[in-house]
């Protein structure tokens, strides 16, 4: 079936595109300032619980909306667009579903199952999917733009294009 199929409805709110995805594309909790919901998908599982850990986010820009990381000491949900950072003190956090699993990805078609975060502009031509790349010791999400592309993370500031990374997919019923 067609990605762009999957989106239910745009709607215009206050001149921002907001994108109602399907049930099996996620469950989003709109937050605000560092605000977490009682269930965040966490970027690491490894990592304890407290306001170092990172967690799956996505926030409006420009009539879009991008998917970025989120931690309760940033207070903001951190998104690359054009290769800057942006800080969204409004944003939405994917809550943690039971089905849901890292997958390994280098190139390639997106898998069907993919977890979609966003997309790149009100029209839906590109739409952004979840991805992870380990840095040291810590896991850093990012989105991915087009197949092939790599996952672009936030460091410092600025934005990096990894090639070697994890998809978010919601597993296969059996």
């Amino acid at each position: 079936m067609n990605r762009l199929i999957k989106l239910s409805i745009i709607v215009l709110l206050s001149g921002w595109v907001h994108l109602l995805f399907a049930d099996e594309e996620g469950q989003w909790q709109r937050m605000k300032r560092g605000m977490l919901p009682d269930n965040p998908m966490p970027v690491d599982m490894l990592t304890p619980v407290d306001s170092k850990r990172w967690y799956v986010c996505r926030a409006h820009y420009n009539k879009a909306m991008h998917p970025g990381k989120l931690s309760q000491q940033s207070r903001a949900c951190l998104i690359t667009v054009s290769g800057r950072t942006n800080r969204a003190p409004h944003y939405e956090v994917l809550l943690k579903q039971a089905d849901y699993i890292w997958q390994a990805y280098q190139t390639g078609p997106i898998p069907e199952n993919a977890v979609i975060g966003g997309a790149e502009d009100a029209d839906e031509a590109y739409l952004l999917y979840i991805c992870r790349v380990q840095r040291k010791k810590a896991w850093v999400a990012g989105k991915i733009l087009k197949p092939g592309t790599g996952c672009q993370i936030e460091r410092n500031g600025r934005a990096y294009t990894m090639r070697k990374f994890e998809i978010l997919v919601k597993k296969a019923k059996d």
